[in-house]
């Protein structure tokens, strides 16, 4: 299996261990953009916010941040990563 699918993999394993977040909500943290704790630890708030927002309307939803993507906002900020990807692991 090529190393991206297993990072893939790990990555949204790692997503779906946040407390609290839903099936939904991984699928739309994701869906914006953020396919990593890492990515979703490292934005800023309104960027955050703002492709949340974008993703919702490219769904067709109106999406909010609400209580579990700001939970995970925040916990993605202080947990530590555990898989880092090599460019030489290709």
């Amino acid at each position: 299996m090529p190393t991206e699918t297993i990072l893939d993999l790990v990555n949204r394993a790692d997503i779906s261990r946040l407390p609290r977040a839903s099936k939904a909500t991984i699928s739309n943290i994701i869906g914006a953009g953020y396919g990593s704790l890492s990515q979703l630890a490292n934005v800023e708030p309104d960027k955050l916010y703002t492709d949340f927002y974008t993703y919702g309307k490219s769904i067709g939803k109106n999406l909010k941040l609400g209580n579990e993507i700001e939970n995970s906002y925040r916990i993605a900020r202080i947990i530590p990563q555990l898989v880092i990807s090599s460019p030489k692991s290709k």
